[in-house]
């Protein structure tokens, strides 16, 4: 019989020989699933370095699904740097070797690819399944943690909140890809079909490689188990609480998308299975081809303090693109309520051909509440009085309207010589 674990532990090889210490990520965290946890646990990184997972695999690189005996909003599981390393910026980076593309794994799931979890114990007893949440991972001040994803496949996201994920946080993390992987700028998301009485969601990767990538993914389902039919009878979980604060990512298609359930039917009844509460704020997103931001069947998101330039053929090559700093549904049938977009600041965006525009929100049930300032080549526009429903179509910042010539969105000759449309606007 052996103790759960509690308190403050060390990973890497600083410490080798110390009783409290794990030579490797992956080491601690089996220990994490074999043993569980009877308090708060914090790992800190001692090494300049780190690799985890397995690039010529098909599971993730490091895979934190399914139930941790003992987690709760009380004994929560924070990754941090140590002391030593928390001084400077970027002073442990993380390598994610993945297989299929997800660097780290959070959420419900029937078939964890780690070997330790309770799940195996008992594979017909859905709670198991169920992600405990309250995982953290958090660079400090300094923004010390760098991960860099180290994949081949068009579909990428470093951090990926699958199903039922809930009160998870990266924060004050560098997010890009390894420098020997070529950036996927792929920016097709799925969508989520209606047919014959049955909502069907596609996959992540379709028709090969039409696809997406992100730094961060955040995408509820409705479960599906091993069969494809849910014999398990998996619960329906909606996302929660999860937070993306103050990250510096760039090199994707997207640098964070959260898309939750939206819609489905249970008892016979349609009802709303929203993720609640998402708190994006704060990051600096750059170097992305279709949109710094996405959210889709978001209920009360915040998008608050984000800085996000370079979006687009500018900086990412590319034909046939649209840009925009941030997309709140009105693709594939997304809409949001409630949302709060503010503060955000939003510059440097070229398209070829289509939009070019700095806030796009298609299909939400209420107006943004936004605080945006003046700055150079942008209009200030006055926060509504009230809040109206949005009509499909409408945008909550001004939108300027393009016309495509020679496969160029533009207004002038001097910007059809740049490559598309530049703008800049704080939000």
């Amino acid at each position: 019989m052996q103790p759960s674990l509690a308190g403050i532990y060390t990973i890497g090889t600083t410490k080798l020989g110390d009783p409290r210490n794990y030579p490797t990520i992956q080491d601690a965290v089996d220990d994490l699933y074999r043993k569980g946890v009877t308090g708060a646990v914090e790992y800190e990184l001692t090494d300049a370095a780190y690799s985890v997972g397995n690039a010529g695999g098909s599971s993730p690189a490091l895979d934190l699904t399914a139930r941790i005996i003992g987690v709760d909003a009380t004994n929560t599981i924070t990754f941090k740097p140590s002391l030593a390393r928390s001084i400077n910026k970027g002073s442990i980076v993380v390598t994610l070797n993945s297989g299929n593309g997800v660097g780290i794994l959070f959420g419900q799931n029937a078939t964890p690819s780690n070997p330790f979890t309770v799940q195996f114990e008992f594979p017909t007893d859905p709670q198991w399944a169920n992600t405990p949440g309250f995982i953290r991972f958090d660079g400090g001040a300094q923004k010390s943690l760098v991960f860099e994803l180290n994949a081949t496949t068009p579909f990428r996201a470093p951090f990926y909140l699958g199903d039922g994920s809930h009160d998870i946080a990266v924060k004050n993390s560098i997010i890009r890809n390894a420098a020997s992987a070529t950036p996927s700028y792929a920016s097709s998301l799925p969508s989520i079909n209606f047919v014959n009485n049955t909502f069907s969601y596609q996959a992540d990767v379709r028709s090969g490689s039409v696809t997406y990538s992100a730094g961060i993914v955040s995408r509820q389902k409705l479960p599906l188990g091993r069969d494809g039919n849910n014999s398990e009878r998996l619960d329906t979980i909606p996302g929660s609480n999860n937070a993306f604060v103050n990250n510096e990512i760039s090199g994707f298609g997207y640098g964070i998308v959260s898309m939750g359930i939206g819609m489905a039917i249970k008892s016979n009844v349609y009802q709303g299975f929203y993720t609640k509460g998402s708190q994006i704020s704060g990051n600096m997103i750059t170097n992305v081809r279709t949109a710094g931001i996405f959210t889709g069947y978001e209920d009360g998101a915040v998008i608050s303090g984000n800085r996000i330039y370079n979006v687009g053929i500018q900086a990412t090559g590319g034909t046939n693109v649209d840009a925009a700093g941030i997309v709140a549904g009105g693709v594939n049938r997304y809409n949001n309520t409630n949302l709060k977009i503010r503060g955000n600041e939003i510059s440097a965006w070229w398209a070829t051909c289509g939009r070019a525009v700095s806030v796009l929100s298609r299909y939400a049930t209420r107006s943004h509440r936004s605080r945006p300032a003046a700055t150079r080549t942008s209009r200030t526009f006055r926060k509504p009085r009230r809040s109206p429903t949005m009509r499909s179509g409408e945008f909550a910042a001004n939108r300027r309207r393009r016309t495509c010539r020679r496969s160029i969105c533009s207004r002038s000759a001097a910007q059809r010589s740049r490559g598309g449309i530049r703008s800049s606007r704080r939000l």
